[in-house]
């Protein structure tokens, strides 16, 4: 099973350094450079809009060959609270080990938050160029003001858009777990400290998944664990 190497030094003394946060949202990647900017952009600005809640990005990146981290740690106007985690970065023992560098990234996401001893941990799609920064209040808000414990993003979509997702696995979850979760591969959500928790204990990281099944499985393990969930 291969593993995604931890974090450098720097990486650790930073976190170190923060000590703690309310809220965080990381931003999993791998090749966004086209996007990355933006994205970070717009996760900044949502995060001004809790005004003095003290918060954290951040930035896991599962091996991009591109110009993913430079431009991500560039970009304009970031929060003083920005972390940087690179897979394959460091040759120490895996703090973050995964069957894939995509989950060990989204693994690091949830371990360096909880760390930091958050309320609520969103996590955004790096490549959603649809994101303002109106979406990151209304996912971690549910979330910190304790009337949920998973919050998964509704995306408003054309009528025959998403076939496999309307057609197939919003049902089927629906049907096994009785919950309207009309997007359950959604790569935008946010989770509470219980949620973290529970979800570092589990197996999730080390399955090998197809694309958007870790999100799948997130959703449907958080279901079966009997968590407040909302959209």
């Amino acid at each position: 099973m291969p593993e995604a190497d931890i974090a450098t030094d720097d990486f650790e003394a930073r976190v170190a350094a923060i000590g703690s946060a309310e809220v965080a949202v990381g931003i999993p990647t791998f090749n966004d450079a086209r996007t990355i900017e933006a994205i970070v952009g717009a996760v900044a600005a949502g995060l001004d809009e809790l005004g003095d809640t003290k918060a954290v990005i951040i930035h896991a990146d599962a091996g991009s060959t591109d110009a993913t981290v430079l431009r991500a740690r560039g970009s304009a106007n970031l929060p003083s609270k920005f972390l940087q985690w690179q897979a394959g970065t460091d040759t120490n023992p895996a703090r973050y080990t995964a069957a894939t560098p995509s989950s060990a990234a989204l693994r690091a996401v949830f371990d360096v938050a909880r760390r930091l001893g958050v309320k609520a941990c969103a996590v955004v799609d790096a490549g959603a160029l649809g994101l303002t920064p109106k979406w990151i209040p209304r996912l971690i808000e549910p979330v910190r003001m304790g009337q949920a414990d998973f919050v998964t993003a509704n995306y408003v979509r054309p009528p025959f858009a998403g076939a496999i997702t309307s057609g197939i696995a919003y049902p089927m979850v629906r049907a096994l777990f009785g919950k309207r979760v009309r997007h359950p591969m959604a790569r935008d959500f946010a989770g509470s400290a219980g949620f973290l928790d529970y979800h570092l204990r589990q197996d999730l990281w080390t399955a090998e998944l197809p694309p958007f099944g870790a999100q799948l499985r997130l959703t449907t393990d958080t279901l079966a664990a009997g968590f407040r969930v909302a959209e």
